[in-house]
Formats: C-alpha cells, structure tokens, sequence
C-alpha cells in the first residue's frame, strides 16, 4: 500500500514536470493533453488518473511554483532578524529564483491572467500571501526603528510589485544582490530611515 501511494505521488510529479515543460514553452492555449503526456511518456488515461482536464494541471503547476517560492523565500530569511535585512534578503532570493526560471513565474503570473477569473483569484491570493509576509517585516521594523505609522499593507503591496516588475525588466541585465540592495535601500528611505545616493539605482540600468 505504501509502495503504491509513493508510485502515485511520483507519477503526479512526472505529469506536473512534464506540464511545466510544456506551459513553458508553449504558453496554456496552444498547449494540449497529448503534449503533456508525451513529455511525461505516459498515457492520456494515465494523465486522467490524476488530473481533470489540462486546467488542473495548470493550476497545480501553478501550486507547485507558489509553494517552491514560499520556501525559497524562508530559507533565505528564517535565521534573520533585522527587518531590513530580511527584506533585502527575501529581495534577493526571488530576484534570483526568478532569473533561473523567467519562464516558470510567466506561467504562475501572467498566464494565469488569460485563463480565467477564478485562476486569477488564486493568483491574488498567492501573491497575498507574500504580500502579507512582507507586511509583517515592514511593521517589525516600523516598531523595531520607532518609524511614523504607515500603511503597511499599502507598502506591502508597492513591494511586491515593484519587484515583479524590476525582476521582468532586468532579467537579462541585473544582479540579484545588487538589485536586491538597490531596491531595499529606495524602500528604507521611503519609511524615513535612512538618505539614499543617487548612484545606488544604476545597477537598476536605468
């Protein structure tokens, strides 16, 4: 019984590798059941042992990238106190996760948005979810550098988009540290604590 579970889970795995493949290089609408299994070397009623349609897997292609990032993330950061510097680190951690697979957080962001409303509500509420652990570094270090209150979960969200969208422009060009430090240091003046140069955005290449 064991053995067969484990044979389940590692075929779920096969089909969900195979899929990321395939969504990579083909984006979800010229993707098809049949390029999926090809991939995986399995049937399409194997396919359909474990997944409803190709909407599923693309859905748990989707899990699967959120769930790598949330971990990326806290080991990056887990041992980190300071606020600032976990938020430079976890900065960096995406930036880089992010730069080995541009193609992979294509799929989890912006084809999720052709999809459909509702893979665009767990798009929201994975990027919420982030947003949220942002929030709390911002208001351990509004309390932690006696800061004015702000609205963190405002800031939060500034946050995660401007490194979504640094991480899409500089793909080809930055460095993940260097973007990570550029990028926290505009944000620690933002909150008042601390005088940025006007040569530390030139890594940003703009």
């Amino acid at each position: 019984m064991e053995n067969k579970a484990i044979q389940k889970f590692l075929r779920r795995a096969q089909l969900i590798e195979a899929a990321k493949v395939v969504f990579a290089d083909k984006g979800y609408y010229s993707t098809t059941i049949s390029d999926i299994v090809k991939v995986a070397g399995v049937s399409q009623g194997t396919f359909y042992l474990y997944f409803e349609d190709k909407k599923s897997i693309f859905e748990a292609v989707r899990e699967e990238i959120f769930h790598k990032l949330r971990r990326y993330l806290w080991g990056y950061t887990a041992e980190i106190k300071d606020p600032f510097a976990k938020l430079e680190k976890g900065l960096e951690a995406f930036f880089m996760m992010y730069f080995e697979s541009p193609k992979l957080f294509h799929i989890f962001y912006d084809q999720a948005q052709l999809v459909g409303s509702d893979s665009n509500l767990r798009t929201n509420s994975m990027i919420n979810a982030i947003r949220k652990d942002v929030e709390n570094i911002l208001d351990q270090a509004i309390t932690q550098y006696s800061l004015s209150h702000m609205d963190t979960a405002l800031i939060a969200w500034a946050v995660c988009g401007m490194a979504i969208t640094t991480a899409k422009a500089c793909v080809n060009k930055g460095n993940p540290r260097d973007l990570a430090h550029q990028l926290a240091a505009f944000i620690r003046q933002g909150l008042g604590t601390e005088q940025v140069r006007s040569n530390d955005y030139s890594s940003l290449g703009f």
